[in-house]
């Protein structure tokens, strides 16, 4: 659940570049993994749709598995804010250790720090 803050601190200090893996912006939908953990949470800000459709320029990319229905909507509605990239990748919702397994993960982090294009690293897995 640490793409939730990635994004919201991110977008809210003005970060270059954010990368968040399976991410919800939204906490304790249905369907979603948050509210197994979170449900009798009270939390203030459970929903970052004002922080992400303010982003002046932040560069987020999301990175989600096509095998979890959950996950690619959530994809869906995040690619509709603006400096949005989704990625989808041929897994669940583990995209990290899928890239890991898969032997593009460190490619990937380091194309992430230095700017390059995320797509063109992960492309075919």
């Amino acid at each position: 659940m640490g793409a939730f803050p990635a994004l919201g601190i991110g977008v809210a200090i003005g970060a270059d570049r954010i990368l968040a893996s399976a991410p919800e912006y939204i906490l304790n939908m249905p369907g979603s993994l948050s509210i197994r953990h979170l449900k009798d949470a009270r939390i203030d800000c459970a929903d970052l749709t004002p922080v992400l459709s303010a982003n002046a320029g932040s560069s987020i990319t999301i990175l989600a598995g096509r095998q979890n229905a959950f996950d690619m909507e959530v994809a869906s509605r995040l690619g509709t804010f603006p400096h949005t990239e989704v990625i989808e990748l041929e897994t669940g919702h583990n995209t990290f250790p899928y890239l890991k397994d898969v032997g593009k993960l460190g490619a990937t982090l380091e194309g992430f720090v230095e700017g390059r294009d995320l797509r063109s690293i992960v492309a075919g897995t």
